[in-house]
């Protein structure tokens, strides 16, 4: 098994992306959709920070981090695009909404490609190559 924590400088949100893989190969699927959620919306916080594009809430919520990403040009439209259907599949699962193994595995996919495309740091998320789920 290929890691992304072994690539990815920012741990914490690496490892919970390889769980949340694990977790989908093992049948949890709500489970897995709802920490691939958590992961995303951490690694959104983190770009925010790291381009000085916060949200100035102090209760900001995922889809004002990609508003933010977007009106600033972090991400195109199709990225922006793929993290919105991914924040979708992730509160169907956090709240107990039907949703395919298939859904899922494509939303990890997004977050892993996100990770590698818009890395928190230079250094961070260099090569994925290996990582796939589904």
């Amino acid at each position: 098994m290929i890691r992304i924590a072994d690539h990815c400088k920012n741990k914490s949100i690496a490892e919970g992306l390889t769980v949340a893989r694990d977790l989908l190969l093992r049948g949890y699927v709500s489970s897995a959709g709802c920490l691939a959620r958590s992961a995303l919306e951490l690694h959104l916080r983190r770009l925010c920070t790291w381009h000085g594009c916060e949200p100035t809430s102090s209760r900001a919520l995922l889809r004002m981090y990609v508003e933010r990403l977007s009106d600033k040009r972090i991400v195109d439209r199709q990225t922006e695009w793929g993290i919105r259907r991914a924040a979708k599949v992730g509160n169907r699962c956090a709240h107990g909404r039907a949703v395919e193994w298939h859904e899922v595995s494509g939303m990890l996919n997004t977050v892993r490609d996100l990770l590698a495309t818009h890395p928190v740091d230079e250094e961070a998320a260099d090569d994925l190559e290996g990582w796939q789920c589904g």
